[in-house]
């Protein structure tokens, strides 16, 4: 797959087929996939876990959420193409199973507001009604011999099993704290490389000749390596309890690229870095612009010769 076997792939949904997961196997690459809870076999490990993750005793006071980890081996075949019927080989796998309580009680709030106006509904004029709100009735409530109506707690079930469910497999990453950073560093290295898709143009690689297309794809490159620097300098910022005046990568870059450098023959400048932008670069421990290109200005030179003066 060409990739640093020291790297591990995150992914989002939609890459955690059981052929994908395969092919990262064989390949010996680590990964981190966010899955669909349709996926049958994250499905029979929510309804396997469910008890536990609605156990307060389980809440993480870190993520706001409750998780659930489970070790697995997953088997794979020796090659996709050859030998797909049977799987002759073994890996671990961490299974992190989060819970959103907030969102769990969203959905269950939606499901009793939407029975109790249909059902009040059908109590005044049930003819009223659309055939897709029958169907909803009909699926989500039952009667007794009594004429009683109740929740179909089968339906209930099936309903509320992925309501803020979230499942996060990898074949290197046993805790489900750094399982979610990594996972939400992917969204935000994912939000940056837009931004910077944009500065550079590398957006669509629309391109009339090879030579353009490597050109292009090298700035996108040196694009893409200033961002990861900048992480490792958000990282190290945060570790050392700095503040920074931004909450997002996507907010820093935005800020940042209104700095601007001009040139001319005899020398050049950069815009004004004041305000957040300043206190930006310094809690980063970038140097301010003026200080890396040395341009001297009129007012430093007016202060050195101040500063001779008083030292004759």
């Amino acid at each position: 797959m060409g990739f640093n076997r020291s790297a591990i792939l995150v992914a989002d949904r939609g890459y955690g087929s059981v052929k994908n997961i395969h092919h990262l196997y064989q390949d010996n690459q680590s990964f981190l996939l966010n899955m669909r809870t349709s996926f049958s076999i994250c499905k029979n490990l929510i309804v396997k876990n469910l008890n536990a993750l609605l156990d307060d005793c389980n809440y993480s006071l870190s993520l706001s959420q409750s998780v659930v980890t489970e070790k697995l081996k997953w088997s794979y075949p020796l090659n996709c193409n050859t030998n797909t019927k049977r799987a002759r080989l073994m890996g671990d796998m961490y299974v992190h199973i989060y819970l959103n309580h907030e969102l769990r009680n969203s959905a269950e709030d939606t499901l009793r507001s939407t029975l109790a106006k249909l059902l009040d509904k059908k109590k005044t004029d049930e003819k009223s009604l659309t055939q897709e709100e029958k169907d909803f009735l009909e699926k989500y409530t039952s009667t007794d011999d009594n004429g009683g109506i109740f929740v179909s707690s089968t339906a209930k079930f099936e309903y509320m099993l992925g309501k803020g469910v979230r499942v996060l497999v990898s074949d290197i990453i046993s805790d489900p704290v750094e399982a979610d950073r990594a996972y939400r560093e992917r969204n935000e290295i994912e939000l940056g490389f837009r931004k910077l898709k944009d500065f550079t143009g590398a957006r669509r690689l629309h391109i009339s000749s090879s030579k353009t297309l490597t050109g292009k794809i090298f700035v996108h490159f040196l694009a893409c390596s200033i961002l990861c620097m900048l992480r490792c300098k958000i990282d190290k910022a945060k570790d050392e309890g700095k503040s920074l005046p931004y909450d997002s990568t996507v907010k820093m870059l935005s800020a940042l690229s209104n700095i601007t450098q001009t040139i001319f023959p005899d020398g050049g400048y950069f815009s004004e870095v004041v305000s957040k932008k300043k206190d930006l670069l310094k809690a980063l421990d970038i140097e301010l612009p003026e200080s890396e290109m040395n341009v001297v200005y009129e007012e430093d030179e007016n202060a050195q010769k101040a500063e001779d003066y008083v030292d004759d």
